[in-house]
């Protein structure tokens, strides 16, 4: 007896000093990774999308600015891609189960980051997602500023328009900190400045039960507030472009500059036809992009940086300006022949724009009735 005593207490002891040691193993050398561990299963780390910055014409007034809307996402760690659950987010934002699928497989960046579903939900739908979050696991609502033209398509091919990365946009752009579903500069300024205009996201640290539930904000973690992008100020006067888009209004196809020549600043830039840069700021339909891409009249193109033209009357200006430099006419002289609607230049015969011709013209009178047989 004494001896199976022996054995009993050298067992007991052996297996309290196992148990010591795993201890020690889990709560010291181990504690950080299963500290982390019951935190992701405990918070939920949502994104605070910072707004992106606004947009003033030179004298400060609005021309770009934000508004909140509410974007459905699922958070890979939680949300399992079962058929059941597919169909589940299906029926609640109103979307193919394939769409779907192809989101949560395409989209995926790291286990923590959510994958947007559809942005600009209703409030309905939001209030449905907080109040029924158990039948929802691993899916949330978050805030995202976006995008608001008050003046529709005044300057639209200056200012450009916002949508979310395409895949080529994310290959070109992941170094830089770009992730699938990040929305972006997608034409004009807002392409340009992208990197200046969208800021620093935020996050903030939410606490739930196991299914998935809400409890409420995390007490032992700290918010942390995004940092909105900064404020962009163009040499556009919006007095200016809107008259310039309403003298232009009758224009189908044309371009039309007002530029300060001390400084070349633009102060107006219209591009015919043009298009409501509000368009962007919600699913852009099949109808809709069909007009959009009409390969007759091309609203989106921008004539003013793409278009290639001749340079015709404008030379008349430099031309003017360096006879007079040098001398060779003043602005007063007249030509040794009055125009009579076309003249010889060797073997070719050169017309000018009136047919009829101007007569005997000086400089200021040609260049006020833009002679061709004068310049």
């Amino acid at each position: 007896m004494q001896r199976k005593f022996k054995v009993f207490i050298f067992a007991s002891i052996l297996i309290f000093f196992l148990l010591i040691l795993r201890i020690f193993s889990l709560q010291i050398i181990k504690g950080d990774y299963y500290f982390r561990l019951s935190d992701n299963n405990r918070i939920r780390v949502l994104r605070l999308h910072a707004p992106r910055g606004l947009i003033h014409d030179r004298n400060g007034e609005l021309l770009v600015e934000n508004e909140p809307s509410y974007t459905v996402s699922v958070l890979p760690f939680e949300f399992e891609p079962t058929q059941e659950n597919i169909l589940a987010v299906a029926r609640l934002v109103d979307m193919p189960p394939e769409s779907i699928s192809a989101k949560v497989e395409t989209r995926k960046v790291n286990d923590y980051t959510p994958i947007p579903i559809k942005r600009r939900v209703p409030l309905r739908l939001v209030h449905r997602l907080g109040e029924q979050s158990a039948d929802f696991p691993g899916v949330v609502y978050e805030v995202e500023p976006m995008r608001l033209y008050p003046y529709n398509e005044l300057a639209c091919h200056i200012i450009g328009y916002t949508g979310e990365i395409s895949a080529p946009e994310l290959r070109e752009m992941y170094k830089l900190g770009r992730r699938a579903g990040d929305i972006v500069g997608k034409q004009g300024i807002e392409k340009i400045y992208d990197s200046k205009l969208r800021g620093r996201d935020g996050a903030s640290y939410l606490e739930v039960r196991a299914n998935g539930e809400v409890i409420g904000p995390a007490r032992d973690k700290q918010e942390i507030p995004p940092i909105a992008g900064a404020e962009l100020f163009l040499t556009i006067d919006l007095w200016t472009q809107a008259m310039a888009e309403s003298v232009f209004a009758w224009v189908e196809k044309g371009v039309l500059i007002a530029m300060d020549p001390t400084t070349g600043e633009i102060l107006a830039s219209v591009s015919k036809p043009n298009f409501d840069l509000n368009i962007f700021s919600a699913p852009v339909s099949s109808g809709t992009w069909e007009k959009l891409s009409d390969r007759k009249t091309h609203p989106m193109f921008n004539r003013v940086t793409q278009g290639n033209y001749p340079p015709a009357s404008t030379i008349k200006l430099v031309t003017g300006a360096i006879a007079l430099q040098e001398r060779i006419i003043n602005k007063h002289s007249f030509q040794e022949q009055p125009c009579t609607g076309s003249i010889w230049y060797g073997d070719r015969e050169f017309f000018c724009w009136l047919r009829r011709g101007h007569g005997a013209l000086d400089f200021l009178d040609a260049m006020a009735t833009s002679c061709d047989v004068y310049f």
